[in-house]
C-alpha cells in the first residue's frame, strides 16, 4: 500500500465477534492473512455493549478461553 511504501506500519485492531472470528483457529487465519499483507494485528477488542449488536457478542469466560489459547 502507499503507507507501507512510505515506511508507514500499519496495524489492524480487531473486535471479536460471536460465530465470525470467536475461535484461535479463525485469529490465527486473520492473523497470518494480515502478515501476509504487511499488517500488523495490534489489539483484539471485546464488543462495546450497542443496541442491534448482541447477537455477536462473546461472553467474557469465552473470551478469555480465546485469548488463553483455546
Amino acid at each position: 500500500t502507499q503507507c507501507q511504501d512510505a515506511g508507514l506500519i500499519v496495524l489492524n485492531q480487531a473486535v471479536l465477534l460471536k460465530n465470525v472470528n470467536d475461535s484461535v483457529d479463525a485469529l490465527v487465519q486473520l492473523s497470518e492473512s494480515l502478515f501476509e499483507v504487511g499488517v500488523l494485528p495490534y489489539y483484539l477488542h471485546v464488543l462495546d455493549p450497542v443496541a442491534g449488536a448482541a447477537h455477536f457478542n462473546v461472553d467474557k469466560e469465552k473470551a478469555k478461553s480465546i485469548f488463553l489459547g483455546g
